[in-house]
């Protein structure tokens, strides 16, 4: 029953964050909005900025200013979603046009176990050789 007082009694680490949406609104809302997150008990927001008409540009880079100056105000928590789409890390398409060589790196291996001698056995050589890629492009 400790963990239920300790909860209760808003003691607890927060476990919950969440999505924090901009669309490009003042910095006025958005101070409002986290003040109102801060004021339901909450101890964080999951920065979500896929919408954001200006994202990974200068007017995203504003907002998050504020919103992080906020939350040092109110001694809050951040988690950024730095991405366009599912999975993270492509930064809206920044690290591959700027950064191409923090890429990922996928491994392809094929490998084929044969018992012979085999009559008129055939193995295409080309199928079996590793093939490294980056994660966004040929190399």
């Amino acid at each position: 029953m400790s963990g239920l007082h300790t909860i209760l009694g808003m003691d607890g680490q927060n476990t919950l964050y969440p999505f924090f949406w901009q669309h490009g609104e003042p910095h006025a809302v958005l101070e409002d909005y986290m003040e109102k997150i801060a004021a339901s008990g909450m101890k964080g927001v999951c920065i979500e900025a896929r919408p954001h008409p200006e994202f990974v540009r200068q007017g995203w880079w504003d907002d998050l200013d504020c919103i992080l100056a906020k939350a040092k105000a109110l001694d809050m928590k951040l988690w950024i979603l730095d991405d366009s789409h599912f999975p993270t890390g492509f930064a809206n398409g920044r690290v591959k046009a700027d950064y191409p060589q923090y890429l990922k790196w996928y491994l392809d291996l094929r490998r084929y176990d044969v018992q012979g001698p085999m009559e008129g056995a055939r193995i295409s050589f080309p199928v079996l050789k590793v093939k490294c890629s980056p994660s966004q492009g040929q190399f």
